[in-house]
């Protein structure tokens, strides 16, 4: 008898491939341009995650010196800057006025996400004296909810236009 899978493994795979399969589907209406914008946003982001996961372990296991949270934060801000410069590039080649207006709508609600969320932070951080936050995990909370507001805004704005 052949060793089979449970039918929820089954379902996963099935699950996965259906989303694989539509990934590629996305991937074949992108222009040359918005491929290689998204690559370089995609080094970024694992640059971002890479740098992120061995701060946040040495962190939490007590290693908080100054220039430790000071390099952690100045890794941070140069992937917010990248970004952005990226994205400025990408505006800057993209032909298609439609697409312009859509990631520049996206692109400013991630910034209103963020912006909010820092708002947020500092109105708690005030209020109560055990949310002392350091200053890296605050602005790693920004990039995280720019990237998340930005995404969210240019896949409702997509959804909305067809």
């Amino acid at each position: 008898m052949k060793n089979q899978a449970p039918k929820e493994l089954k379902g996963i795979r099935a699950f996965l491939r259906q989303h694989r399969e539509r990934i590629r589907e996305l991937k074949r209406g992108l222009s040359p341009l918005q491929r290689l914008t998204l690559k370089r946003l995609w080094a970024i982001f694992w640059l971002f995650i890479i740098v992120n996961l061995p701060f946040d372990f040495a962190y939490e296991n007590g290693y908080q010196p100054k220039t430790f949270i000071t390099l952690f934060t100045l890794l941070l801000a140069f992937s917010i800057f990248a970004i952005l410069i990226i994205l400025g590039r990408y505006l800057g080649q993209e032909t298609d006025e439609y697409i312009r207006m859509i990631v520049v709508k996206s692109l400013l609600w991630g910034a209103a996400v963020s912006a909010a969320e820092d708002a947020i932070l500092s109105t708690v951080q005030v209020w109560s004296s055990e949310a002392n936050l350091m200053p890296s995990l605050r602005m790693s909370l920004n990039i995280e909810f720019f990237v998340m507001g930005a995404v969210l805004s240019l896949a409702w704005q997509i959804r909305r236009h067809r």
